[in-house]
């Protein structure tokens, strides 16, 4: 078993502790060939495979390849069944006030900090997620499924697992699971392929 770190933006660390986050999906880099089909896992290694020659036309064809196909296998970069992940999340560490000891805190729970100091002293300000430590992390997942999927394949149970709401406090999405989902992602990772600016 395996300990690696992810990262989870405020509202989705807000679905993991409310139990309404159960699934996550991550972009697979590098992108494999087009017309390839997800074939399976082993020890932590998807087999993809394609028609070679064909340019990503042709009919991908599942485990065993057949001769004139190519198999592409990628690892898992967040692991296999069994290990585990440790979220990171933007936070700080902050000194004691009037004798109370110094504690982490973590954007995604709310509140005013701005009267309190860093544990250095320093003016209060978050730290981002990518530089939480294993011992300030709060949530340690366990990994009990990988696969590969493309993205529009999405069922409406699935993007529901994913944590999104349809239902906001400032407005009301309309549609799906699936829709909400949709503009989750876009918003995340972009409409068009390319990576925008992350939500708060």
């Amino acid at each position: 078993m395996r300990e690696r770190p992810i990262l989870f933006s405020g509202p989705i660390v807000r679905a993991l502790l409310d139990g309404r986050k159960t699934q996550t999906r991550r972009v697979v880099k590098p992108q494999p060939p087009a017309g390839c089909e997800y074939t399976g896992c082993d020890s932590g290694r998807f087999a993809l495979c394609f028609a070679e020659g064909t340019g990503g036309s042709g009919n991908p064809v599942c485990v065993p390849p057949r001769p004139n196909h190519q198999t592409h296998q990628l690892a898992c970069p967040f692991g296999v069944p069994g290990d585990r992940l440790w979220v990171r999340e933007t936070w700080q560490r902050i000194g004691g006030v009037e004798g109370t000891p110094e504690h982490t805190v973590y954007r995604a729970n709310g509140g005013d900090f701005s009267d309190y100091s860093t544990e250095d002293g320093d003016p209060f300000r978050w730290r981002p997620s990518i530089h939480m430590p294993r011992a300030a992390s709060r949530i340690t997942l366990e990994i009990t499924d990988v696969r590969v999927e493309r993205l529009q394949a999405i069922s409406e149970e699935d993007a529901r697992a994913e944590g999104v709401s349809i239902h906001r406090d400032d407005d009301c999405w309309s549609g799906t699971y699936r829709l909400a989902f949709e503009l989750l992602w876009g918003l995340l990772n972009g409409f068009d392929g390319e990576p925008k600016a992350r939500a708060p």
